[in-house]
Order: C-alpha cells, then structure tokens, then sequence
C-alpha cells in the first residue's frame, strides 16, 4: 500500500490547507539559519499555538532549586527565549485583524526557495504573504503581503499593522522535553530610537545581563507610526503590496541593527540572494532515493532542516530543537557532535568547524565542572547554553561522562571529512587532552583492566552503572585520539606543541599514560552467548513488562525512575549506537547478535533511537527493521508520530535520518584506517545517490540495484575500499558490482 504525504506530492515543498494542527505546522514550517528562528505563526493573527522568535543562545538565567540539595548540583538553569516577535504583518477591518476562521488558507514551505508562502482567501479579497529567513544574512527576517480583489478595495486603501512585542513565557508542562516557565518576564526594554530613519529597540535579559538590538523597516505606498512607545511599535502601512525588513543584532551597539538593515536588498533582492544560495546548497545535500515522494519529501525537508540549523553558527552550539521552538530549554547537548555535525562536516564544512570552535571556547567551564566533581582534566556539560551545566537530573545528566567522547569523535568525523589538521592545532589536540585526563582520572584499574563505575550511557533507562559498554568503548577512542594528535602535533608542529603542553602543563609520561590505559580499558562481553553486556549488570535486571500499554510511553512520565532503573528495558539504542559508531570493534557475527538482544529491548522513548537501528539492521541485512525505523525516523516530525512537535523538531533525529541513509543503506564508514563501501539497496527503492567528502574531495555516490558507482566531484583522487576491493576514485567515475545482502526477516 502506498503511503500518500499529507503536504502534497512535490518532494521540494510541503502544502497545507486549513487551520488544522496550527501548533505541530508552527515548527514543521518554521524558518531558520542557525542563528535566528521563527516559528510558522500566522501574520495575519490568530489562530496560534507558541508563536515566537528565537536567537541561538540568546537565554535568561535562573537559579535551580533543590528540596534536599547537594554538594556540586548544578545550580543554575538555562532557558532560551522568545525575543521580540516581527510575524505581524495584519490586514486591519474596523481597527482590528480581519479573521481567519471564514477564509480558506493555504501554506506552502519552499525548500529550494527558502520560503514560507500564506495565502488567505475571503469571499471578497484575497492576501498573499511570503518570509524568508535570510541564509545569508544572520539576523534578517523579510516579509512581503500583496493584495488582490474588487477594485472598490483598493479605492479606500488598505492598512497593514506591524507589531513587534516582547514575548511572554509558555506554559509549564510536567515534561522534561518541554521548556520552564520563567516566574517573571525576562526582558526589559530600552529607549525606542531612530537611527537613518529606522526605528531601533535595545532589549535586555533581566539575570543573564544579554543584550538585542532589533530593527524594522517597511515599503508601501504609505507608512505611518501611530505608536512609537518603549516597548511597543505600532506601524500602519497604506496599499496593495507592503514589504518588512527586520534585523536581529546581538548587543547593544547604538544603530547596529539599523545598519544592518541598510546593507541588505529588499525583499525581491533578499529571495534572489536565498534561493541562489540553497541552489548551490542543495547540489552537494540532495539525496535522492527511489522510494516515492512521500519518503523523498521528508529527506529534503529533514536535510533543510539541518542547514537552517547550522547555517550562522557563531559561538553557539546546535540546539537539540535547533531554532525552531523552546523544547529542551534551547540546550545543546551530545546531538550537535553525534547526529548533526557528520552532515555538517560533508556539506558546509566551515559551518562544522565553528561548532568544534564553541565547544573549545567553553573548555574553561568544562575544567571548572571536572574539578566541582574532584576529577582532573574537563568534564563537559550533558544540557547547556553558556557553557555551565544546566541539567539537574545528574543521574542522566553529569553521569553521562561519554559527551566527552562524543566531542572528540565530532572533531574526528570533521577531520575524516576534510583532512583539515588546523582543527587539531587550533582545539582538537587540547579538548583531546583534557577529556583524556578525565578519563584517566574517572577510572581505576582492578588487576590488569581499567574500569569506569557509577556513569550513565546513552541509554537513560540504565542510569549509575557500572562498565557501561558504549562509555568504555568510547573512552577508550577518546584516549587512543588523545594520544594519537599528541604525538602528530609534537611531531609536525613541534613549536605550536611546545607552547600547547606549556600551558596544558603536559607532564613527561602522561600521553604514555593514556596509551597504557587505552589498552587495558575492559570492554565486557558475553562469550558464552556472543553478547557484548550493556553494562556489568544488565543481565541480572528484571524483564520488563511488556503489556504496559504504548499510551504509558516514554516510561518516564509514568514511572518512577527506580522502577525502570531495575528492569531490561531501554529508552534508546545503547550497545548498538557503540556498535554504529564503532563498526569496525564488532565483527559481523556480534553486531548480528547484539542487534537481536537488544532490539526487542528498546522502547524508542528516544527520537535518537530509530535512525541508529535503521542503520545498523542495514549493515547486518535486516530488511524490514531498517525500512520500519528508516521510516519512522523520516517522518517523525512531519506525521508528529511522538506527539511533541508543537515544541520543536526533533533535530537529531534528521540528522540521524541522513547517516541512516549514508552510513546504513548506503554501507559508508570512515576511520582512520581508510573509507569503505558496503551498500544495501532495498529491493523496493530503485536508486540512491548522495555525496560524502574523503579527505577533502567531494565524492559522488550512486546505488542502482546491485551497482555502485563511485565518481570524484572535486578534490584529489581517493582510495576506497568497496567491499573487499581497494579502488581509486577518480572525476571519469567507476562502476562495481554489489550483490544483495539482505535478509528478509530479522
């Protein structure tokens, strides 16, 4: 049976008709570039849900309170705001916005374009609204309404109002992935100025002490400010065709964002600007798979998505709902480094190397947290935005040492992708040292092997354990990283070294440290039954009930934690997410094994879950759980399947989608010892096609039945191995023979 898409069948956009599921559609239409969000609220007004704009890393402060506190909690939270919304742009009927309830109204979000479009149609008049979230300018937001109807409108004329208002906070819900109430407002506005003719509002948080300079602009036949007060812009505008400009500039710099607005085009110059901008994006992104246009679609939007993320990072990190709602407080967490900075690394590397540059700025508070919990070395946050850890939960929180790890294999996906070794001088060799001397400090040896006890894996249903399998496996890459760039940088670039190890007071022996305990890390396994244990006691836990029905789900907000604490049962892929990252540490035999214990284990509570399943049931031949999870994670967000959209998208999850199609069907893996190609094409798609960067080239991939060809776009000549063949990438592309792999069952 096939599927039909409930946005249409055009892969390059998504349409809408209606007021039907307003708070999901205000994220999955929402618009960003990485440093500025808007959600996909209404210019005409309501109907709305959380409409709101938001600026990466822009948040209030606020202190965590514990009923019985204690020693090194962390004890100030995070929360990232809505700042000065610029969305209303309001056909007016007797002072007020005509309303949508007796109109038919259509959206449509236009992925090559950058575009949301709204088309409102009454009886007698029809309005036509267009935005854009500038990819090329950080802080721009550009709207342009025209009019059409009888002529007898446009005699009188029409007035569009512009509003821009201080958001107030959302509703507190009992959920975790859900953003705080704050118990006052967060921002205070300054003097409403004008600078070249363009109004200016500075806004700043009351407690976190940030600053917003916002400014807007019109063009119209006739605009006129009927309210110019501190917190309050009200403009009328006269005409059929209204265009606004707002600019969004972080500090308080007197008519910085005015000038901002004078060195941008206008609307119709802004859109030319953005879709030449996404025509060159999207000649390295697309994927293309043969699989219909319901799962085609939901590629091209997820993989949009990723670059609204990530497009302006500057001194941020990628939220976990990226800029398009307040779940998860706007905290970043390990997703940025294991599901969004691999696509980042192949398709807008510089992008990639800005997020390796903000985890490195905050290396100073990650020193400070290591030493609240009496460890050497740096411990970085599990939940933050300026640095400091804002999660209070410790047992799923501070306990996951692995975001250490995860850091460090981020910055290796980046330099796989493009042999960019600066990256190792400029912050890759420090972070790698002070995670390592955590890690040598957080363990202890018993006899000849190096344990880790009382930390938390991925898997946030298994919380304070011992010798989890995923933390040892990647504290041990952690370690053999640490040594590794050490000992390139003291080789090759022995002055920037000297000067490194001066400040990190790098002792004689310490690199040789690492590497004998890097070789003793023990990494449990289970010979008798071929299983590598998730941690040194998961076998002995309780089975799980799985009656509990799928409306208790997630089990956190049904049961309390030391229930699901002493049970079988996970909220995401734990030794499968070591097994995907790590493939080469797991033979075929294992990885099979592995997937087939704990796959039934998992409940999917986690968004993060269902690609990294897709994508090993892929390597090990599974058909019908990798399309199942494949799927599942494509649409996620556009079918709302875990009923939280209305916060936010779920950003890992897209990323995720990709690496399953790339790292999973596509059978791509890359470490230090060389590029590999091991594809499975499911029999019911008939091609997929994407790129991946090797060593800096950019190489072409094609998958057609059991063909795989293999061409250089750009760069030098690579070696590959497909299959079990070393072969040589070259710009007149090759053919290979790649017969079917796939078990029907599994």
């Amino acid at each position: 049976m096939i599927i039909q898409s409930a946005f249409g069948e055009d892969v390059w956009s998504l349409t809408w008709s209606g007021l039907r599921e307003v708070a999901a559609l205000e994220s999955i239409f929402s618009l960003a570039n990485g440093f500025l969000g808007v959600r996909a609220s209404f210019e005409q007004g309501p109907p709305a849900h959380q409409p709101g704009s938001l600026i990466n890393g822009f948040h209030e402060v606020w202190l965590i309170t514990y009923a019985e506190p204690g020693y090194g909690y962390a004890n100030v939270g995070q929360t990232i705001l809505y700042v000065p919304d610029a969305i209303e742009l309001a056909y007016l009927e007797d002072e007020y916005p005509r309303p949508l309830d007796d109109a038919e109204v259509e959206r449509r979000l236009d992925l090559r374009r950058g575009t949301v479009s709204t088309v409102v149609r009454w009886a007698d008049l029809e309005l036509r609204w267009e935005r854009l979230v500038s990819l090329v300018h950080p802080g721009v937001l550009a709207i342009r309404v025209e009019g059409g109807g009888p002529e007898s409108q446009f005699a009188s004329g029409w007035r569009y109002r512009h509003d821009i208002d201080d958001a107030d906070t959302v509703e507190l819900v009992f959920d975790p992935r859900s953003a705080r109430t704050l118990p006052t407002r967060a921002l205070s506005a300054g003097d409403l100025i004008t600078a070249d003719g363009i109004p200016q509002t500075v806004f700043r948080t009351l407690a976190s002490d940030l600053s917003l300079s916002v400014a807007t602009d019109h063009k119209a036949d006739v605009v006129k400010i009927s309210r110019f007060e501190v917190d309050e812009l009200d403009v009328l505008t006269q005409g059929p065709t209204v265009e606004k400009r707002v600019a969004y500039v972080r500090g308080a710099a007197l008519g910085a964002a005015a000038t901002v607005l004078n060195g941008v085009p206008d609307f119709a110059g802004l859109a030319i600007e953005q879709e030449d901008h996404l025509a060159a994006f999207w000649e390295t992104a697309a994927v293309k798979i043969g699989a219909g246009p319901r799962l085609q679609q939901a590629i091209n939007w997820n993989i949009f998505q990723l670059h609204q993320s990530s497009a302006h990072l500057a001194n941020t990190g990628v939220p976990a709902k990226g800029l398009s709602g307040r779940g998860y407080e706007g905290h970043y967490f390990w997703d940025s480094e294991i599901f969004v900075l691999p696509f980042i690394a192949h398709i807008d590397p510089p992008a990639a190397a800005r997020l390796i540059a903000f985890r490195h700025s905050i290396l100073p508070a990650a020193r400070e947290r290591a030493a609240i919990l009496n460890q050497n070395g740096a411990l970085f946050p599990w939940r933050t935005i300026s640095g400091e850890e804002a999660s209070s939960y410790y047992e799923a929180g501070t306990a996951q040492y692995h975001i250490n790890a995860d850091i460090v294999y981020g910055i290796e996906s980046y330099l796989l992708a493009t042999n960019d070794h600066q990256i190792l001088i400029d912050y890759g060799v420090e972070i790698a040292v002070e995670t390592a001397r955590l890690w040598a400090d957080l363990g202890h040896f018993e006899g000849d092997s190096f344990h880790f006890s009382t930390v938390t894996g991925p898997d946030e249903y298994s919380a304070l354990v011992d010798d989890n399998a995923y933390t040892n496996l990647m504290a041990r890459f952690n370690l053999e990283r640490a040594v590794e760039w050490t000992r390139w940088m003291e080789a090759q670039h022995p002055d920037e070294f000297a000067r490194l190890a001066e400040v990190l007071e790098l002792e004689a022996g310490e690199v040789d440290s690492w590497q004998q305990i890097s070789t003793a890390v023990f990494i449990p396994h289970d010979a008798e039954r071929n299983l590598t244990p998730q941690d040194a006691r998961f076998f002995y836990r309780k089975p799980w009930d799985w009656s509990v029905p799928r409306s208790q789900h997630p089990l956190l907000l049904f049961f309390h934690p030391l229930v699901i604490y002493r049970h079988q049962v996970l909220k995401q892929a734990d030794v499968v997410m070591a097994m995907y990252l790590l493939p080469g540490l797991f033979s075929p035999e294992l990885t099979r094994s592995n997937f087939d214990f704990y796959d039934p284990l998992t409940t999917r509570d986690s968004s993060l879950s269902a690609p990294i399943q897709a994508a090993v049931a892929a390597r090990v031949g599974y058909l019908k759980p990798a399309l199942s999870y494949f799927e599942e994670a494509a649409v996620l967000d556009l079918e709302n399947r875990a009923g939280n959209t209305a916060d936010g998208l779920h950003l890992a999850t897209a990323g995720g989608t990709w690496q399953a199609l790339i790292y999973g069907f596509g059978g791509f893996t890359h470490d230090p010892s060389g590029a590999r190609f091991d594809p499975r094409l499911p029999p019911s798609w008939s091609e997929l096609e994407f790129n991946v960067r090797i060593k800096g080239s950019l190489v072409h991939v094609a998958l057609r039945e059991e063909t795989l060809t293999l061409a250089l776009l750009s760069g030098e000549p690579v070696k590959v191995r497909v299959r079990d063949e070393e072969v040589s990438v070259t710009s007149e592309g090759q053919d290979y023979p790649v017969p079917s792999r796939w078990i029907e069952s599994g």
